[in-house]
């Protein structure tokens, strides 16, 4: 949601078949304007700054410069907000006439 705080932890969807090799680096292409991501952990994180659908690219890199990327798609909106409920809302139950 836009201007609200935004997390996710893209390193569970990488794994590296090197027993050996055990550390991946992470970047990602396409991020919407605030957001970024931890090259060590993996993690997008930021508050978005504007309404829309952005096409992420996420590559996980390994120490001998292997690389695999996924691709996903963030959609930035705006949270509704309910700021004053008026008190001439007539609650029906289901299946009765509100005349």
């Amino acid at each position: 949601m836009v201007a609200q705080a935004y997390s996710l932890d893209v390193s569970s969807h990488f794994s590296d078949v090197d027993a050996a090799d055990l550390h991946l680096s992470y970047s990602a292409s396409g991020l919407p304007s605030g957001l970024t991501i931890s090259a060590s952990t993996g993690v997008i994180s930021g508050s978005v700054s504007a309404i829309g659908l952005s096409t992420v690219t996420v590559t996980a890199t390994d120490s001998a410069s292997h690389t695999t990327s996924q691709t996903l798609d963030i959609h930035a909106v705006v949270q509704p907000v309910i700021s004053t409920v008026s008190s001439s809302v007539t609650l029906a139950k289901s299946g009765t006439n509100m005349d």
